[in-house]
Protein backbone atom coordinates (compact mmCIF):
# COMPACT_ATOMS: atom_id res chain seq x y z
CA UNK A 1 0.00 0.00 0.00
CA UNK A 2 1.57 3.38 -0.87
CA UNK A 3 1.94 6.37 1.61
CA UNK A 4 -1.07 7.96 -0.08
CA UNK A 5 -2.99 5.14 0.00
CA UNK A 6 -6.91 5.35 1.58
CA UNK A 7 -6.80 2.92 4.85
CA UNK A 8 -9.26 0.11 4.47
CA UNK A 9 -10.61 -2.57 7.20
CA UNK A 10 -8.78 -5.53 7.16
CA UNK A 11 -10.39 -9.17 6.16
CA UNK A 12 -10.09 -12.51 7.53
CA UNK A 13 -11.94 -15.28 6.03
CA UNK A 14 -11.97 -17.54 8.94
CA UNK A 15 -11.48 -21.18 8.56
CA UNK A 16 -11.82 -21.84 5.07
CA UNK A 17 -9.16 -24.09 3.93
CA UNK A 18 -6.13 -22.14 3.08
CA UNK A 19 -5.85 -23.60 -0.33
CA UNK A 20 -9.46 -22.06 -1.42
CA UNK A 21 -8.86 -18.93 0.09
CA UNK A 22 -5.38 -18.14 -2.01
CA UNK A 23 -8.14 -19.26 -4.94
CA UNK A 24 -10.82 -17.22 -3.85
CA UNK A 25 -8.32 -14.30 -3.26
CA UNK A 26 -6.93 -14.80 -6.93
CA UNK A 27 -10.15 -15.33 -9.03
CA UNK A 28 -10.40 -13.10 -11.84
CA UNK A 29 -13.49 -13.91 -13.21
CA UNK A 30 -16.14 -10.86 -12.90
CA UNK A 31 -18.73 -13.07 -10.60
CA UNK A 32 -16.03 -14.55 -9.01
CA UNK A 33 -16.26 -14.45 -4.56
CA UNK A 34 -13.83 -12.00 -4.09
CA UNK A 35 -15.98 -9.30 -5.78
CA UNK A 36 -18.59 -9.47 -2.96
CA UNK A 37 -15.84 -9.32 -0.04
CA UNK A 38 -14.26 -6.63 -1.62
CA UNK A 39 -17.91 -4.59 -2.01
CA UNK A 40 -18.40 -5.66 1.58
CA UNK A 41 -14.98 -4.32 3.16
CA UNK A 42 -15.58 -1.21 0.89
CA UNK A 43 -18.83 -0.63 2.40
CA UNK A 44 -17.77 -0.74 6.19
CA UNK A 45 -14.80 0.89 5.37
CA UNK A 46 -16.66 4.12 4.42
CA UNK A 47 -19.02 4.09 7.57
CA UNK A 48 -16.33 3.10 10.27
CA UNK A 49 -14.37 6.34 11.84
CA UNK A 50 -11.26 4.64 11.82
CA UNK A 51 -10.72 1.81 9.85
CA UNK A 52 -7.40 0.64 10.32
CA UNK A 53 -9.02 -0.33 14.05
CA UNK A 54 -11.68 -2.59 12.58
CA UNK A 55 -11.68 -6.24 11.24
CA UNK A 56 -14.58 -7.63 8.73
CA UNK A 57 -14.94 -11.49 9.38
CA UNK A 58 -16.46 -13.99 7.23
CA UNK A 59 -16.04 -17.15 9.06
CA UNK A 60 -17.38 -20.45 7.88
CA UNK A 61 -19.52 -20.67 11.24
CA UNK A 62 -20.81 -16.99 12.69
CA UNK A 63 -21.86 -18.91 16.05
CA UNK A 64 -18.29 -20.79 16.78
CA UNK A 65 -16.33 -17.74 15.97
CA UNK A 66 -18.51 -16.01 18.37
CA UNK A 67 -17.90 -18.45 21.02
CA UNK A 68 -13.72 -18.55 20.15
CA UNK A 69 -13.63 -15.00 21.09
CA UNK A 70 -15.75 -15.13 24.04
CA UNK A 71 -17.31 -18.30 25.33
CA UNK A 72 -19.33 -16.63 27.36
CA UNK A 73 -20.99 -15.27 24.83
CA UNK A 74 -24.25 -17.10 23.43
CA UNK A 75 -25.11 -15.81 19.86
CA UNK A 76 -28.19 -16.86 17.14
CA UNK A 77 -29.09 -14.94 14.63
CA UNK A 78 -32.27 -12.72 16.31
CA UNK A 79 -35.48 -14.27 14.97
CA UNK A 80 -36.90 -12.66 12.48
CA UNK A 81 -37.34 -11.37 9.13
CA UNK A 82 -34.30 -11.07 6.06
CA UNK A 83 -32.00 -11.42 9.10
CA UNK A 84 -28.69 -12.15 8.12
CA UNK A 85 -25.94 -13.12 11.32
CA UNK A 86 -23.69 -10.56 12.06
CA UNK A 87 -22.25 -9.38 15.49
CA UNK A 88 -19.38 -6.99 16.48
CA UNK A 89 -16.89 -7.46 18.83
CA UNK A 90 -14.06 -5.70 21.02
CA UNK A 91 -10.64 -6.85 20.84
CA UNK A 92 -8.41 -6.98 23.39
CA UNK A 93 -6.03 -4.34 21.70
CA UNK A 94 -9.06 -2.08 21.42
CA UNK A 95 -10.04 -2.89 17.83
CA UNK A 96 -13.26 -4.35 16.88
CA UNK A 97 -14.27 -7.35 14.51
CA UNK A 98 -17.16 -7.13 12.47
CA UNK A 99 -18.35 -10.41 12.25
CA UNK A 100 -20.75 -11.72 9.48
CA UNK A 101 -22.90 -14.95 7.99
CA UNK A 102 -20.81 -14.76 4.46
CA UNK A 103 -23.18 -17.42 3.46
CA UNK A 104 -25.66 -15.17 1.54
CA UNK A 105 -22.74 -14.09 -0.64
CA UNK A 106 -22.35 -17.67 -2.47
CA UNK A 107 -24.29 -18.29 -5.06
CA UNK A 108 -26.13 -21.88 -4.27
CA UNK A 109 -29.09 -24.08 -4.54
CA UNK A 110 -29.54 -27.26 -3.46
CA UNK A 111 -27.09 -29.19 -5.70
CA UNK A 112 -24.62 -27.07 -4.37
CA UNK A 113 -22.28 -23.91 -5.40
CA UNK A 114 -22.56 -22.14 -8.68
CA UNK A 115 -18.81 -21.90 -10.27
CA UNK A 116 -16.63 -19.32 -11.91
CA UNK A 117 -14.92 -20.01 -15.16
CA UNK A 118 -12.39 -21.00 -12.32
CA UNK A 119 -14.45 -23.42 -10.51
CA UNK A 120 -14.56 -21.53 -7.67
CA UNK A 121 -17.58 -20.42 -5.56
CA UNK A 122 -19.32 -17.32 -7.34
CA UNK A 123 -20.91 -14.46 -5.94
CA UNK A 124 -24.83 -14.11 -5.59
CA UNK A 125 -26.25 -11.73 -7.79
CA UNK A 126 -28.28 -10.17 -5.23
CA UNK A 127 -25.83 -11.51 -1.88
CA UNK A 128 -23.72 -7.62 -1.09
CA UNK A 129 -27.74 -6.00 -0.95
CA UNK A 130 -28.53 -8.84 0.97
CA UNK A 131 -25.67 -7.81 3.73
CA UNK A 132 -25.76 -4.60 3.02
CA UNK A 133 -28.25 -3.55 6.41
CA UNK A 134 -26.39 -5.82 8.38
CA UNK A 135 -22.97 -4.37 8.02
CA UNK A 136 -24.28 -0.48 7.60
CA UNK A 137 -25.77 -1.92 11.44
CA UNK A 138 -23.22 -3.28 12.62
CA UNK A 139 -20.67 -0.75 11.23
CA UNK A 140 -22.65 1.51 13.97
CA UNK A 141 -21.55 -0.79 16.87
CA UNK A 142 -18.14 -0.66 15.66
CA UNK A 143 -18.07 3.50 15.88
CA UNK A 144 -20.08 3.20 18.97
CA UNK A 145 -17.21 0.32 20.54
CA UNK A 146 -14.21 2.82 18.95
CA UNK A 147 -15.68 5.79 21.26
CA UNK A 148 -16.16 3.81 24.40
CA UNK A 149 -19.51 3.82 24.32
CA UNK A 150 -20.50 -0.04 23.29
CA UNK A 151 -22.03 -2.57 25.40
CA UNK A 152 -19.15 -1.98 28.19
CA UNK A 153 -20.28 1.62 28.42
CA UNK A 154 -23.64 0.73 30.70
CA UNK A 155 -21.59 -0.65 33.91
CA UNK A 156 -23.56 -3.72 33.56
CA UNK A 157 -22.99 -5.50 36.74
CA UNK A 158 -22.51 -9.03 36.15
CA UNK A 159 -22.39 -9.93 39.98
CA UNK A 160 -25.93 -8.62 40.29
CA UNK A 161 -28.36 -11.52 40.82
CA UNK A 162 -31.98 -12.04 40.22
CA UNK A 163 -33.97 -9.96 37.99
CA UNK A 164 -32.24 -6.90 38.07
CA UNK A 165 -29.46 -8.82 36.37
CA UNK A 166 -31.35 -9.89 33.82
CA UNK A 167 -33.98 -7.27 33.16
CA UNK A 168 -30.70 -5.10 32.87
CA UNK A 169 -29.14 -7.40 30.52
CA UNK A 170 -31.77 -7.40 28.21
CA UNK A 171 -32.62 -3.41 28.30
CA UNK A 172 -28.65 -3.28 27.75
CA UNK A 173 -29.50 -5.02 24.59
CA UNK A 174 -32.56 -3.15 23.60
CA UNK A 175 -30.73 0.44 24.39
CA UNK A 176 -27.48 -0.70 21.98
CA UNK A 177 -29.35 -2.16 19.37
CA UNK A 178 -31.79 0.44 19.46
CA UNK A 179 -28.88 3.32 19.00
CA UNK A 180 -27.24 1.10 15.97
CA UNK A 181 -30.15 0.74 14.06
CA UNK A 182 -31.38 4.43 14.55
CA UNK A 183 -27.83 5.60 13.15
CA UNK A 184 -28.02 2.63 10.30
CA UNK A 185 -31.58 4.11 9.01
CA UNK A 186 -29.92 7.98 8.78
CA UNK A 187 -27.61 5.67 6.29
CA UNK A 188 -29.39 3.48 4.77
CA UNK A 189 -33.06 4.89 5.23
CA UNK A 190 -36.15 3.79 7.08
CA UNK A 191 -37.47 -0.19 6.58
CA UNK A 192 -40.61 0.00 9.18
CA UNK A 193 -42.13 -3.92 9.69
CA UNK A 194 -44.86 -5.30 8.04
CA UNK A 195 -47.91 -7.25 9.45
CA UNK A 196 -45.29 -10.42 8.28
CA UNK A 197 -42.08 -8.96 9.99
CA UNK A 198 -44.25 -9.07 13.19
CA UNK A 199 -45.87 -12.83 12.97
CA UNK A 200 -42.57 -14.19 11.91
CA UNK A 201 -41.23 -12.68 15.43
CA UNK A 202 -43.94 -13.19 17.77
CA UNK A 203 -45.48 -16.57 16.67
CA UNK A 204 -42.01 -18.74 17.12
CA UNK A 205 -42.22 -17.01 20.55
CA UNK A 206 -45.51 -18.01 21.38
CA UNK A 207 -44.81 -21.80 20.97
CA UNK A 208 -41.92 -21.73 22.99
CA UNK A 209 -43.52 -20.14 25.79
CA UNK A 210 -46.48 -22.63 25.37
CA UNK A 211 -43.81 -25.56 25.21
CA UNK A 212 -41.57 -23.67 28.56
CA UNK A 213 -44.69 -23.56 30.72
CA UNK A 214 -45.96 -27.18 29.52
CA UNK A 215 -42.98 -28.49 30.06
CA UNK A 216 -42.97 -26.95 33.89
CA UNK A 217 -46.64 -28.12 34.66
CA UNK A 218 -45.22 -31.56 34.85
CA UNK A 219 -41.97 -30.92 36.59
CA UNK A 220 -41.98 -31.60 40.11
CA UNK A 221 -41.85 -27.91 40.42
CA UNK A 222 -38.25 -27.83 42.45
CA UNK A 223 -36.29 -24.72 42.36
CA UNK A 224 -34.17 -26.77 39.38
CA UNK A 225 -37.72 -26.77 37.50
CA UNK A 226 -38.54 -22.79 38.13
CA UNK A 227 -34.80 -22.04 36.58
CA UNK A 228 -35.29 -24.04 33.31
CA UNK A 229 -38.95 -22.20 33.33
CA UNK A 230 -37.70 -18.62 33.65
CA UNK A 231 -34.42 -19.47 31.28
CA UNK A 232 -36.60 -20.97 28.92
CA UNK A 233 -39.22 -17.73 29.01
CA UNK A 234 -36.21 -15.30 28.71
CA UNK A 235 -34.83 -16.91 25.86
CA UNK A 236 -38.21 -16.90 24.10
CA UNK A 237 -38.94 -13.34 24.97
CA UNK A 238 -35.73 -12.08 24.02
CA UNK A 239 -36.29 -11.89 20.58
CA UNK A 240 -39.61 -9.87 21.25
CA UNK A 241 -37.71 -7.00 23.01
CA UNK A 242 -34.37 -7.41 20.54
CA UNK A 243 -37.28 -6.21 17.70
CA UNK A 244 -38.80 -3.76 19.47
CA UNK A 245 -35.83 -1.98 19.66
CA UNK A 246 -34.90 -2.23 16.05
CA UNK A 247 -38.63 -1.25 15.08
CA UNK A 248 -38.66 1.68 17.88
CA UNK A 249 -35.72 2.63 16.00
CA UNK A 250 -37.44 3.28 12.62
CA UNK A 251 -39.96 5.66 14.10
CA UNK A 252 -38.27 7.54 16.35
CA UNK A 253 -38.15 11.48 14.87
CA UNK A 254 -35.16 12.89 16.19
CA UNK A 255 -31.07 12.20 18.20
CA UNK A 256 -32.64 13.67 21.37
CA UNK A 257 -35.28 12.85 23.52
CA UNK A 258 -38.15 11.99 20.64
CA UNK A 259 -41.22 10.72 20.31
CA UNK A 260 -41.27 7.40 18.72
CA UNK A 261 -44.76 6.82 16.80
CA UNK A 262 -47.66 3.85 17.31
CA UNK A 263 -47.42 1.14 15.12
CA UNK A 264 -49.63 1.11 12.13
CA UNK A 265 -53.09 -0.38 12.19
CA UNK A 266 -52.54 -3.71 10.46
CA UNK A 267 -49.65 -5.09 12.64
CA UNK A 268 -51.89 -3.51 15.60
CA UNK A 269 -54.84 -5.18 14.82
CA UNK A 270 -53.16 -8.77 14.91
CA UNK A 271 -54.25 -10.62 17.90
CA UNK A 272 -50.50 -11.69 18.38
CA UNK A 273 -49.65 -8.06 18.89
CA UNK A 274 -52.62 -7.43 21.37
CA UNK A 275 -52.19 -10.48 23.04
CA UNK A 276 -48.22 -10.22 23.36
CA UNK A 277 -46.81 -6.43 23.38
CA UNK A 278 -50.25 -4.15 23.00
CA UNK A 279 -50.10 -1.54 25.72
CA UNK A 280 -46.58 -2.08 26.58
CA UNK A 281 -45.21 -0.18 23.02
CA UNK A 282 -45.48 2.66 24.48
CA UNK A 283 -43.95 1.83 27.72
CA UNK A 284 -40.89 0.64 26.00
CA UNK A 285 -40.82 2.88 23.71
CA UNK A 286 -41.09 5.91 26.15
CA UNK A 287 -38.29 3.75 27.88
CA UNK A 288 -36.24 4.09 24.63
CA UNK A 289 -36.94 7.32 23.72
CA UNK A 290 -35.11 8.92 26.64
CA UNK A 291 -32.01 7.29 25.23
CA UNK A 292 -29.80 9.12 23.42
CA UNK A 293 -28.46 7.77 20.56
CA UNK A 294 -25.51 10.06 19.84
CA UNK A 295 -22.75 7.40 19.35
CA UNK A 296 -20.57 9.13 21.92
CA UNK A 297 -22.83 9.11 24.59
CA UNK A 298 -22.00 9.23 27.59
CA UNK A 299 -21.59 5.64 30.36
CA UNK A 300 -23.54 7.80 33.03
CA UNK A 301 -26.34 8.70 30.39
CA UNK A 302 -26.49 5.03 28.71
CA UNK A 303 -26.44 3.61 32.18
CA UNK A 304 -29.69 5.74 32.91
CA UNK A 305 -31.65 4.92 29.98
CA UNK A 306 -31.13 1.33 30.87
CA UNK A 307 -32.42 1.39 34.50
CA UNK A 308 -35.21 2.92 32.44
CA UNK A 309 -35.73 0.35 29.98
CA UNK A 310 -35.28 -2.63 32.52
CA UNK A 311 -38.85 -1.48 34.09
CA UNK A 312 -40.52 -1.32 30.99
CA UNK A 313 -38.98 -4.77 30.05
CA UNK A 314 -40.29 -6.41 33.92
CA UNK A 315 -43.93 -4.46 32.22
CA UNK A 316 -43.61 -5.87 28.99
CA UNK A 317 -42.62 -9.34 30.83
CA UNK A 318 -45.68 -9.47 32.73
CA UNK A 319 -47.61 -8.53 30.16
CA UNK A 320 -46.79 -11.23 28.51
CA UNK A 321 -47.65 -13.57 31.40
CA UNK A 322 -44.71 -14.04 34.38
CA UNK A 323 -43.32 -11.89 37.04
CA UNK A 324 -40.45 -11.68 37.91
CA UNK A 325 -38.94 -9.71 41.28
CA UNK A 326 -36.84 -10.29 44.18
CA UNK A 327 -38.60 -10.44 47.42
CA UNK A 328 -37.46 -8.42 50.48
CA UNK A 329 -34.77 -11.12 51.04
CA UNK A 330 -33.53 -11.06 47.97
CA UNK A 331 -34.65 -14.63 47.20
CA UNK A 332 -35.73 -14.70 43.52
CA UNK A 333 -39.37 -15.29 42.25
CA UNK A 334 -40.54 -16.56 38.63
CA UNK A 335 -44.65 -16.30 38.88
CA UNK A 336 -46.82 -17.66 35.83
CA UNK A 337 -49.65 -15.45 35.55
CA UNK A 338 -51.28 -16.34 32.32
CA UNK A 339 -52.02 -19.89 30.31
CA UNK A 340 -53.07 -18.74 27.52
CA UNK A 341 -49.85 -18.75 24.41
CA UNK A 342 -51.34 -18.50 21.00
CA UNK A 343 -48.85 -18.95 18.04
CA UNK A 344 -51.50 -18.94 15.11
CA UNK A 345 -50.40 -16.17 12.52
CA UNK A 346 -53.73 -13.60 12.51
Amino acid sequence: MSDDAQPRCKVILEDWHPDVEAAIWSDPSPDALRTGIDALAELLTSLVDRPNDVTLVLPVDVPKAVMRRDPAVHHAAERGPGTVGGRTMLRRDGGVEVIVDANSLINSDGSGFKPTAAGLPSVRPDGVQMLRRTVVHEAQHANMELQGSGLGAYRYQSTWQGAPNLQFAVARKMCDEHRAQWNAVQVIGAAAPTAGDVLDVLCPMGQELAAAVGRFEQSRREPIDIKRLKDDVYAACTPLWTWVAFWAAEYREGSEISEIGEVPEEIARLKVWQRYVGPTWQTMARALSQLPVTLAATPDALHQAARRVAVAVAASLEYVGFRHQDSANLNELFHVGRQDFPSARE
